[in-house]
């Protein structure tokens, strides 16, 4: 899927005035990641790539960036240092303290921090330049995330998400700037984002090709956009009974078709 709509973005940036992908999932490494296809002429340099956790940063046009730098040592002065290939533990007093993760460039990814209990309080992910991006507040029970923290390049915390700690599916958004606002999950969060950035495009049309995010174009906010959905793949699952059934995660489609514009199989 990936391949497919790069390839069609690099033939509608020759035929449009503007070609974007709008994505929504966190990548704390989203700028080398985007810098690397365009290096590798995977991607056309004229598509514009724009994500929502990057995007929705009020600083994020800083020159300067004020948000902390993580600490790139694997030896630190009064903890006792196990080593297991790029990962480090760190033991105080026969406490274990932390744990840090290095990826396979050397540089920090992230460091966990434990309690007495040797339970995972937090987790803090750093981007491919060594600054805090996102804070993740762990469940205790779980060991998964309940509450993520998105800085950006003042150094403030410009978002928050909630995450049911069983499947970490956010069910609450706080965006703190430039307005306080409240969005009931990640799709509402991201209609609302996706809305705004469509604003200054004439006569924008959206083309999805995750069925996740059929639902999302379905947006009240979204109502004067044009939408083309794309479908990969067998869009049938099969039931207990070993019968064909529609996959639900079509249903946004076959219960609204006619609220597409376009529906290409």
């Amino acid at each position: 899927m990936t391949k497919a709509t790069i390839h069609r973005a690099n033939t509608l940036v020759s035929e449009y005035k503007e070609t974007q992908f709008l994505t929504i999932l966190f990548q704390k490494n989203h700028k080398s990641i985007i810098q690397n296809l365009y290096n590798a002429n995977e991607l056309d340099e004229r598509v514009k790539v724009y994500n929502l956790f990057n995007d929705l940063d009020p600083s994020k046009n800083s020159k300067e960036d004020h948000r902390i730098k993580g600490d790139p040592n694997k030896e630190e002065e009064g903890f006792i240092v196990f080593k297991a290939n790029n990962a480090f533990r760190y033991f105080k007093d026969g406490l274990y303290v932390k744990y840090k993760k290095f990826d396979s460039n050397g540089r920090l990814a992230y460091i966990d921090y434990m309690n007495e209990a040797r339970h995972r309080l937090r987790r803090e992910e750093y981007n491919e330049d060594g600054y805090l991006v996102r804070e993740r507040q762990m469940d205790l029970f779980s060991n998964k995330p309940k509450l993520d923290r998105y800085f950006g390049k003042d150094g403030k915390c410009y978002l928050t998400t909630w995450l049911k700690p069983k499947d970490e599916e956010i069910f609450r958004c706080n965006l703190f700037y430039p307005e306080p606002l409240e969005f009931k999950n990640l799709e509402d969060l991201a209609a609302y984002w996706i809305a705004n950035r469509t604003k200054e495009i004439e006569s924008p049309i959206i083309m999805s090709d995750n069925p996740k995010n059929f639902s999302l174009l379905l947006d009240k906010r979204l109502s004067d956009v044009r939408k083309v959905v794309v479908l990969h793949t067998n869009h049938y699952d099969l039931n207990e009974k070993g019968e064909f059934e529609l996959s639900q995660q079509y249903n946004a489609l076959f219960k609204n078709p006619d609220k597409f514009d376009q529906i290409v199989f």
